[in-house]
């Protein structure tokens, strides 16, 4: 009998397609480093710090970070590239971070895990440590 067994293999929308060089790492949990070979990979190119940026800053993105942390890695979330997916009660104009769930996930973030930034204030830091 043949094996029919295939591999799954990912398809990226072209604007974050990973380069031919780029590791791909699936993984099965909400923690990237849960289960997968992560942790090894970043460590052999003596990597130590972690700019995150993610879909949910509820899910995968605070989960994956919280791994990191778990992991030794200083771990910089880039607010403006995250979503928070309010409830519709949860969203407040006046509050500056746009809505309770997001305000909430970020203060919980930033006492616990690490420190949160804009992409516009790394590149900012970048540019005057260059």
């Amino acid at each position: 009998m043949e094996n029919s067994w295939k591999p799954i293999i990912p398809v990226f929308n072209p604007s974050i397609q990973p380069l031919e060089s780029e590791a791909v790492i699936p993984k099965s949990h909400k923690d990237g480093f849960n289960g997968t070979v992560l942790d090894y990979y970043l460590k052999t190119w003596n990597i130590d710090t972690i700019v995150a940026a993610g879909f949910h800053i509820k899910s995968c993105l605070f989960h994956t970070c919280i791994g990191a942390r778990h992991n030794n890695y200083r771990v910089v979330m880039l607010r403006d590239c995250t979503n928070s997916s309010e409830f519709p009660d949860t969203i407040d104009t006046e509050n500056p971070e746009g809505g309770w769930m997001r305000f909430v996930f970020l203060r919980i973030y930033e006492t616990d895990i690490g420190y949160t930034t804009t992409s516009t204030e790394l590149m900012k830091a970048a540019l005057n440590d260059a």
